[in-house]
């Protein structure tokens, strides 16, 4: 179940090319921290996104999330409950770069074409 609700729970950002907000799992967040706490070797989050993902939150916030949930389970449980169940809706996933272009190119054809009247 842990797995589950740290895919369930994301990070909002927004997209720096485009300016829509996607989500970042809590599990991609712990997993990038985990990824700089080796040595990740890239240097920009456009080259790695590890190093963009792991300071979206505090490793401290996400090990008290963790704790946190570790007694909603086990309290429920203690009271005959099947445990908690996340239910937020999702965000978008973050835009690939052919996303990000074709934005970029739609915004750009609109300029053109409202700079040339409408027509």
């Amino acid at each position: 179940m842990e797995a589950e609700w740290m895919e369930s729970i994301d990070i909002a950002v927004q997209c720096d090319a485009c300016g829509e907000a996607y989500g970042v799992p809590t599990s991609s967040v712990e997993a990038s921290q985990a990824l700089l706490a080796e040595g990740c070797p890239m240097s920009s989050p456009e080259r790695c996104p590890a190093e963009f993902f792991g300071h979206l939150v505090d490793a401290e916030v996400l090990e008290e999330l963790r704790r946190a949930w570790a007694d909603l389970e086990a309290s429920a449980a203690r009271h005959g409950a099947l445990g908690p169940v996340v239910r937020a809706p999702a965000l978008r996933r973050p835009p690939t770069r052919t996303e990000r272009r074709a934005k970029r190119e739609e915004r750009a054809a609109l300029a053109r074409w409202h700079d040339d009247g409408g027509r």
